[in-house]
């Protein structure tokens, strides 16, 4: 366990609590996501950092049905145009709503860590080039 502090503050321990909440979250509803920016790259380093949780979901993944067992799971969610969002003990959880079609998450590639795997952007390097651009 590691409860230092990053540059931002928060522990790796902390953020590896919040991505294993969200994920479970996110795995209750069905709904399949893609781990994002700096979470992908703590995921492909074997150790996260920064200040939050990002992670992706297609659109048509989020129906009435879906979206309404988020929100009795957790009720602090919160539900925007293109993000949901929710507080984890002091760590944000951000997670992406992906309107378009882009090449890099089309067929995602999985990659372990700590105890369960993860579907990230495939190829990393293209999405790294647009990661600003997903929406």
């Amino acid at each position: 366990m590691t409860n230092t502090l990053n540059k931002s503050g928060v522990s790796p321990d902390k953020l590896d609590q919040a991505l294993a909440i969200a994920e479970d979250l996110l795995i209750r509803a069905q709904i399949p996501f893609i781990v994002l920016g700096k979470t992908l790259e703590g995921v492909l380093k074997e150790s996260l950092e920064g200040d939050k949780i990002e992670l992706g979901v297609r659109k048509r993944y989020l129906t009435k049905d879906t979206l309404g067992l988020l929100k009795l799971v957790m009720p602090g969610l919160k539900v925007e145009e293109n993000l949901l969002s929710f507080d984890w003990e002091g760590v944000p959880v951000e997670i992406k709503i992906i309107n378009r079609n882009y090449k890099c998450l089309e067929n995602p590639d999985k990659v372990f860590y700590k105890v369960t795997e993860y579907f990230i952007p495939n190829p990393v390097d293209d999405y790294l080039k647009i990661k600003q651009l997903i929406r």
